[in-house]
This record gives C-alpha cells, sequence and structure tokens, in this order.
C-alpha cells in the first residue's frame, strides 16, 4: 500500500475497514468502562488501531497527492462529503484523544488535498489554454 505508485479501492478498503472495525469496538468497550484502563488485548488493538491511523494520515499528507488516493477514498464513502463524515463520525468522535488528534489532522489533510488537486486541475487547463492561445 506505502510503496505503490498510487492507491487503488482494492489496496484502500482493507486499511479503512479495519481502522472503522476497530474503533467501533473501542468505542463499544469505553462506552462500557469509562474507568477501566486498556489492558491485553484491548491495548494492543488500540495499538494496532493508532498506527492504521497514523498511516492515513500519513497517505493523506503526503504531497505531490498521491495518485488515485482521494478518487479510492471517494469510491469508499460515495463522494468527497461521505469521506469528511467518515473521519468526522469514526476518528474525530473518539473517547481517546490522541485517536481524536489524528482526525483532525487527517480532516485537514484530506481538505487540503481536495485544494491541491483542484489547484493542479485549473493549472493545468489554464496552462493549455494559455499555449492555444499563443500558438493561434
Amino acid at each position: 500500500l506505502i510503496v505503490t505508485p498510487k492507491t487503488t479501492f482494492d489496496q484502500l478498503t482493507p486499511l479503512i475497514k479495519f481502522i472503522s472495525y476497530n474503533l467501533d469496538i473501542e468505542w463499544e468497550e469505553a462506552s462500557r468502562n469509562e474507568t477501566e484502563t486498556r489492558s491485553g488485548t484491548r491495548h494492543e488493538r488500540y495499538l494496532a488501531t493508532s498506527k492504521a491511523c497514523m498511516l492515513l494520515l500519513f497517505l493523506l499528507q503526503r504531497r505531490p497527492v498521491i495518485p488515485e488516493l482521494h478518487k479510492s477514498l471517494e469510491q469508499c464513502f460515495t463522494n468527497a462529503d461521505g469521506v469528511a463524515v467518515w473521519i468526522l463520525c469514526c476518528m474525530i468522535n473518539s473517547f481517546d484523544d490522541y485517536i481524536r488528534s489524528i482526525g483532525v489532522r487527517c480532516i485537514t489533510a484530506y481538505l487540503d488535498g481536495l485544494m491541491y488537486i483542484t489547484s493542479q486541475a485549473i493549472d493545468n487547463t489554464s496552462s493549455s489554454g494559455l499555449d492555444k492561445i499563443l500558438e493561434g
């Protein structure tokens, strides 16, 4: 997933499902036992989940933007709004401050990446239009 030149839907789906599933379990357990500290399997699952969230953050923060990353995320969640809603509901709406902070950084990086992609498309359109004018 990380070392490929682009990120496809098939590569990204397992990561999204892993994060979603484990954060949902953490939410359930934290709701039941707010004062209990993480131990054993719950602690190991938390470590794996936080690393997966950091991986997603890494992918979103890369510049230039990883080809197909935003398109693949939108395929996972129907559209760009769905991606933002998932990050808000799954990561930012967490009992854990660390996961919440990663979620805030993910939403910021995701929106920044959308702006970067849009500006690149506008630049490519503008420069090709300018080339045609100068040639004509």
